[in-house]
């Protein structure tokens, strides 16, 4: 008699294990889930404020940052960190990341740090349909009645996925080069995710 009960005991402390392990495995996908949803959530947001700082710029001293002369694509964009120019209704800093740990004001294109690992700042092109998600396709020049700002994050350590949820949650579609957010991929996890600022 003692026999059976013990072995039903046994049995019973496996099935709770099992079901116990089982719940922590559910349990810890959501965990991850929500975690991965809230950094999202974090870069979009980040995302809109680093465009604003630049609007913010550009209305306190009544001009948009300089272009950057070695590529006419890029703008010097650390003037949203620090007054460089002396312009005196030069109101900032606009970007409290500064440049972060990667980033000088020596840098030419004028990068600063966004969300602490990455970079950004800002380019013009024409707000025609450039970027995707498989190649490195160009941005379109700018030219006198189609030229418009926009800011970019260099992303270089997630999936291109991450890049496809950014966009699917501003857009609500699948595209990287049509609307508010476009993609430039470059292979091996290396991507700019670029965000529509304002016209020229």
């Amino acid at each position: 008699m003692f026999i059976k009960k013990g072995a039903m005991f046994g049995l019973d402390a496996r099935i709770a294990l099992a079901i116990f392990g089982a719940l922590s495995v559910i349990s810890g996908a959501a965990l991850y889930s929500a975690i991965d949803d809230s950094k999202k959530t974090a870069f979009m947001v980040q995302l809109e404020e680093f465009s604003k700082a630049y609007t913010a710029y550009y209305l306190d001293v009544g001009h948009h940052v300089p272009v950057y002369e070695a590529n006419k694509d890029f703008l010097v964009g650390n003037r949203i960190v620090e007054n460089i120019d002396s312009d005196t209704n030069w109101n900032g800093p606009y970007w409290p990341e500064g440049y972060g740990k990667n980033r000088n004001n020596k840098d030419g294109l004028g990068r600063v740090s966004f969300r602490g690992d990455y970079s950004a700042g800002f380019v013009q092109a024409i707000d025609t349909d450039w970027g995707d998600y498989a190649g490195s396709s160009f941005i379109g020049d700018c030219i006198i009645s189609n030229c418009h700002i926009w800011a970019y994050v260099e992303v270089r350590d997630k999936n291109i996925n991450f890049a496809k949820d950014i966009n699917n949650r501003i857009e609500k579609d699948d595209s990287a080069s049509s609307g508010k957010v476009r993609v430039r991929y470059f292979g091996d996890n290396s991507y700019n995710i670029y965000y529509y600022v304002q016209p020229k």
